[in-house]
């Protein structure tokens, strides 16, 4: 196949997708809904708390509290293990396989800074450990997410 009927091929694919829609966004959306409340459910002060802490930056932004790190934590948490299963829906499925990697590394992300925010607030890491592992978990998800992305380029349609 010459590289012009191939770039009308994907074109077309690409096309047909967006017309026929992405059912997965919106199941996010309900998913998204349920993550926030069984936070509200598990942690009932959480709003309260949220106002409270804002109240505080007068003087500007102040590291999170760990009343909100345990809420932000399950939160992360539970949208990782989203991302992972909208991944894998993604990569099996018909529904924009392209975008499961990404998915599927998003939901990692949310994992890890979830895992080394429940260290932090368990006081196994300190705050000057926790930012820089969340930057140093970024960067290597998002490299190894692009080299993912460059050797299964073919193999995603």
């Amino acid at each position: 196949m010459n590289p012009i009927s191939a770039y009308s091929v994907a074109v077309g694919r690409l096309a047909r997708e967006r017309r026929r829609g992405d059912p997965l966004g919106l199941a996010g959306f309900g998913v998204f809904l349920i993550i926030v409340a069984t936070v509200v459910l598990m942690y009932p002060d959480v709003f309260s708390n949220i106002v409270a802490w804002f109240r505080t930056w007068s003087a500007g932004p102040t590291m999170i509290p760990i009343s909100l790190v345990w809420p932000l934590a399950w939160f992360l948490a539970a949208s990782g293990v989203w991302g992972l299963i909208v991944a894998a829906i993604r990569i099996v499925g018909i529904f924009s396989p392209r975008n499961g990697v990404s998915d599927a590394f998003g939901g990692i992300f949310m994992l890890v800074v979830a895992f080394l925010l429940r260290e932090y607030a368990m006081n196994l890491i300190s705050v000057n450990v926790l930012w820089p592992s969340i930057v140093i978990a970024l960067g290597g998800l998002v490299l190894l997410g692009s080299a993912t992305s460059y050797v299964l380029h073919g193999r995603l349609h």
